[in-house]
C-alpha cells in the first residue's frame, strides 16, 4: 500500500459529512444542538450501520471548558520532547512508547498481518499506532540477545524461501518471470531482498530490530532499488526523546534520514509514566487529494472528527460531547477542530474523558502540510489497577490543549 493509499483508506468509510455546528438528525454524527450535546446512533437499515454499535443517547449541557478558550496555551519548557514522522511534540514528564513486540514480529515472518499489533513493553495494546513509509514499517522494543538472534534467523529463512520459490516456480500466476534479487545491507546486520517488486528488509540496530515490507505493483526494479537505498542507508537508531537535526522521519526508537519528499503515515502512542491512565497518540500523514470517485467532505477535519468518535473509537457504550471548537492555531500553527468528550466505559459505570484535535493538510502546498490528528484519552482503570489516582478531568483537558499547541514541524538543518 502506498502512503497516499494509506491516507485514503483511513477516510474511505461511509458516514454522513459533518460540520462544526449543529448536526441534528445526521446518522453517526456528533450533535451540538441548543443547550445539549448528544451522539446520535445510526439506524441498522442505513449504509455503514454495521460499523456502529447501538449507542445510548444522552443529553448534556454544553460546558464552558478550557477547550473553548481563545488563548493559546503556553508550553512549559521542561516538558519532554519527542518526534513523530516529520513532526515534534512535548509531553509532561517521562512517557513509554508503543512499538512491536518480539512475539508479534516472530509471527509476522510467517504470516503477514493486515493489522499488526502495537503495544507497550508490558503488553498493553496501542490500537491506533500505525507506520507506513514506502510500505509498512515495524520497529521492535529492546530485545534480549536470543530474541534478536531469533528474528535475524527468521529473516534469513524467509529470504531463502523466497529465493527457492522464485527458482522453482519461475513465473507468477500471470506468466511473468519471477526474479529474485538480494540487496546488501552492510555494514548493518540483516537481510533484504525482492521478488518482482515485493521487498522485505530486516535490519538490527543494537537491540532493536526493524522490519520493512513494501510492494511496487509495477515491478519497477529501479524504483525498488531506490526505495531500499532510502530505507537502509538512512536508517539509524534513535533513543526516545532525541530529535535528529537532519530531514527525515521518526519512528519509535528509529529514524530514517531522507530528502523530506517521501510520503508517510505514522501514528505513535505514548503513555505517561506518572499517569498510566493517560495515553497520547499523534498521527502525521502526508495530505492526499480526493480521488474523482471520493467525497471531498470526507477529507475535512469535521468529518474525521465525527468518524473517529462515532466509528473508530469503540471502547465505550456512551459518548457525550462536552465541547467542540474550530481554532485558528490548533496544531502546527494551522486551523483545526478540537473536541472534548465524556466516555462511559463498557462496564456502564466508569466515566472517562477524551480530547481530539484534527487538522486537515494541503496536498497542493509547496511546503509539507500534512494531515494531523492528536488524541489524549484517560482510561481510569489503568491507574486504579496500579493503585494510582486517575488524572482530574480539567487537568487532562488543559494538558491535552497544551500538547496540541506543542505540535509542529521538527526543525531541520
Amino acid at each position: 500500500m502506498t502512503q497516499r493509499a494509506a491516507s485514503r483508506q483511513m477516510v474511505a468509510n461511509p458516514t454522513t459529512p459533518a460540520t462544526h455546528t449543529t448536526l441534528a438528525g445526521k446518522p453517526g454524527a456528533l450533535e451540538v444542538a441548543g443547550a445539549g450535546c448528544r451522539m446520535s446512533a445510526q439506524k441498522k437499515s442505513e449504509p455503514g450501520a454495521a460499523l456502529i454499535p447501538k449507542i445510548t443517547t444522552c443529553l448534556w449541557g454544553v460546558l464552558a471548558l478550557s477547550a473553548c478558550s481563545a488563548q493559546e496555551p503556553v508550553v512549559p519548557s521542561d516538558w519532554k520532547k519527542d518526534c513523530v514522522g516529520r513532526m515534534q511534540l512535548r509531553v509532561p514528564g517521562l512517557a513509554d512508547v508503543a512499538a512491536n513486540s518480539f512475539k508479534m514480529l516472530a509471527a509476522e515472518y510467517n504470516v503477514r498481518t493486515l493489522q499488526p499489533r502495537f503495544e507497550f513493553a508490558d503488553g498493553q495494546q496501542a490500537g491506533y499506532s500505525r507506520q507506513y513509509y514506502i510500505g509498512r514499517f515495524f520497529v521492535s522494543h529492546s530485545l534480549r540477545p536470543d530474541e534478536r538472534k531469533a528474528l535475524l534467523k527468521a529473516a534469513g529463512d524467509g529470504e531463502q524461501r523466497a529465493k527457492t520459490y522464485a527458482a522453482k516456480e519461475k513465473t507468477d500466476g500471470y506468466g511473468k518471470p519471477l526474479i529474485f534479487e538480494r540487496f546488501d545491507v552492510s555494514p548493518k546486520q540483516g537481510t533484504a531482498y525482492t521478488v518482482n517488486g515485493d521487498m522485505v528488509m530486516t535490519i538490527a540496530l543494537d537491540q532493536t530490530v526493524v522490519r520493512a515490507v513494501s510492494n511496487d505493483r509495477q515491478g519497477d526494479v529501479q524504483k525498488v532499488r531506490s526505495d531500499f537505498a532510502i530505507k537502509s542507508l538512512g536508517l539509524a537508531l534513535r533513543p526516545l526523546g532525541e530529535l535528529p537535526k537532519a530531514p527525515g522521519v521518526c519512528f519509535p526508537y528509529a529514524f530514517i534520514k531522507d530528502d523530506g519528499q517521501q510520503d508517510r503515515s505514522i501514528g505513535i502512542t505514548y503513555r505517561l509514566q506518572d499517569h498510566p491512565d493517560v495515553t497520547i497518540w499523534l498521527e502525521d500523514s502526508s495530505a492526499s487529494a480526493p480521488m474523482p470517485e471520493q467525497d471531498p467532505d470526507k477529507f475535512t477535519a469535521d468529518y474525521r472528527t465525527n468518524f473517529f468518535w462515532t466509528q473508530r473509537y469503540q471502547d465505550r457504550t456512551t459518548l457525550n460531547l462536552l465541547s467542540r471548537k474550530t481554532t485558528d492555531n490548533l496544531m502546527d500553527g494551522r486551523k483545526g477542530v478540537a473536541t472534548v468528550v465524556e466516555l462511559v466505559r463498557k462496564d456502564g459505570i466508569t466515566t472517562d474523558y477524551g480530547y481530539l484535535a484534527v487538522v486537515r493538510g494541503d496536498p497542493e502546498a509547496k511546503q509539507d502540510t500534512p494531515d494531523l490528528m492528536l488524541y489524549v484519552i484517560r482510561d481510569a482503570k489503568n491507574a486504579t489497577d496500579k493503585g494510582k489516582q486517575p488524572m482530574d478531568k480539567d487537568e487532562l483537558i488543559k494538558m491535552a490543549q497544551t500538547i496540541a499547541a506543542s505540535v509542529r514541524h521538527r526543525p531541520t538543518q
